[in-house]
């Protein structure tokens, strides 16, 4: 009777192990727009918020986020309630700390999106999710659980 508990145990740990470390760095988060950079010179057109117009003072505001859940995104602008929805996959994981995916909006637009740190001169780090859709950068951070 032990046994086949203990086999049985160690089944169950296993799987369980195994689902924490291939878990999605971003499902299951909201992420904040910072800003949207322009593809074809580079300049930052669109900011998040009004901290960001002082280095950028041609810019628009814009309150973007975006939430991932198992295979599908929402991406809603916060001032007019409009939203975008779409699928993703990811395609690329190699560590716990950065990941790139495949992005398919409901439209038919595609795009990719990598996931991963930026390390700052004190130490200190921030998680960022980039998109590169058609002519545009996307930056988002500000993980947060939902």
């Amino acid at each position: 009777m032990k046994r086949p508990m203990l086999v049985l145990l160690t089944l169950l740990t296993l799987l369980l192990v195994c689902g924490c470390e291939s878990a999605d760095p971003i499902a299951q988060t909201q992420w904040q727009m910072e800003h949207i950079q322009s593809g074809d010179k580079g300049e930052i057109i669109i900011v998040g918020d009004e901290t960001m117009l002082k280095t950028n003072p041609d810019a628009t505001i814009l309150k973007l986020s975006c939430r991932f859940f198992e295979n599908a995104f929402v991406m809603e602008n916060h001032e007019n309630q409009e939203s975008w929805t779409g699928s993703y996959r990811m395609i690329e994981h190699p560590t716990d700390r950065d990941a790139i995916y495949e992005l398919i909006f409901e439209n038919g637009t595609t795009g990719y999106a990598g996931y991963g740190f930026t390390t700052f001169a004190d130490g200190s780090e921030k998680e960022n999710l980039l998109f590169s859709v058609e002519d545009y950068a996307l930056s988002f951070s500000g993980k947060q659980e939902i």
